[in-house]
């Protein structure tokens, strides 16, 4: 539906919450998460996966340094890779909510629609106001055959984001997404019905 969080507006990253407190980075882990930094601003992305790789060796807990590389990997379509980059930021912080974000919309990206589901779900268990997120959700569990997920989560996914004017697209395909999928779970009903009026003597 949309980029990564990571590469929207640096307001929406603090809104949805940074992992590591800065004080307890050690200053080389710093000093090389800040290389890492320039050297991705300079286009230079081999380098920077280095020094990113470099800061979390330096401070195992570094989330935002795997957060960056999974960035740079999906930016480069590399979406398997970038999910792992993702889960491990998530493992380090398992209450670090853009990287749970991240990590489902790769993963679907990926096709691995279970694991994109299993994130979006842990990212909604933070920030359940979050319309985008519903939409992920929702679009993983209709990809997965999971006709009444997708319905509950297309339904949460419109009464958010309706009053939204930057959804109007997304709402609309969402409607017509929820009436295929109704209209699905009425025949499926239907079918079951009459082939159990059959089994009657």
């Amino acid at each position: 539906m949309t980029l990564p969080r990571a590469f929207l507006a640096l307001s929406l990253f603090l809104a949805t919450g940074s992992a590591t407190a800065a004080d307890s980075i050690p200053p080389e882990a710093r000093a090389l998460k800040q290389q890492g930094d320039e050297k991705r601003a300079s286009g230079d992305l081999a380098g920077a996966i280095d020094a990113y790789l470099s800061a979390t060796r330096a401070f195992e807990g570094y989330a935002e340094a795997w957060e960056a590389i999974g960035e740079i990997q999906f930016g480069l379509k590399q979406y398997a890779e970038a999910a792992r980059s993702f889960e491990a930021a998530t493992a380090m912080d398992p209450g670090y909510a853009l990287a749970w974000y991240n990590l489902a919309f790769a993963a679907r990206c990926a096709g691995d629609l279970t694991r994109a589901a299993d994130g979006y779900k842990r990212y909604l268990a933070l920030r359940p106001e979050d319309a985008d997120g519903h939409h992920g959700l929702a679009e993983s569990l209709r990809g997965l055959g999971d006709r009444p997920g997708a319905i509950r989560s297309y339904e949460t996914f419109i009464g958010l984001a309706q009053v939204q004017p930057e959804q109007v697209k997304w709402v609309t395909r969402a409607r017509e997404a929820l009436a295929q999928l109704r209209a699905e779970q009425a025949r499926r009903g239907l079918a079951e019905a009459r082939a159990e009026m059959e089994k009657r003597p």
